[in-house]
């Protein structure tokens, strides 16, 4: 987070090819990014992303969350995306220029 020591993070689930879920553990608490993948009839893949703050100090860590991740997670899912997708070769993004 913002003004923080580094964190780290781990992976606290994963059903390939469907679901992942990643934790951070804090003091008293836990920040957990469950991410969900649903194949579409045209190829597309459809990204979920659900932030969950639990413990008994979430409210202490509240507003610095939603802070940090409430102003467009859809930049960063779109980054994921791309970042994803080009790691297929035969899913490659085109770059401009």
């Amino acid at each position: 987070m913002p003004g923080q020591e580094p964190l780290h993070w781990f992976i606290r689930d994963v059903t390939p090819p469907n679901a992942a879920t990643i934790e951070m553990s804090l003091d008293g608490a836990a920040l957990s990014f469950e991410w969900r993948f649903v194949g579409l009839a045209d190829g597309r893949t459809r990204l979920t992303l659900r932030i969950v703050l639990k413990g008994e100090k979430a409210d202490m860590y509240l507003s610095r969350v939603k802070a940090a991740f409430t102003a467009n997670p859809a930049d960063g899912m779109n980054k994921l995306a791309t970042a994803m997708a080009n790691a297929d070769p035969s899913r490659k993004i085109p770059t401009p220029g």
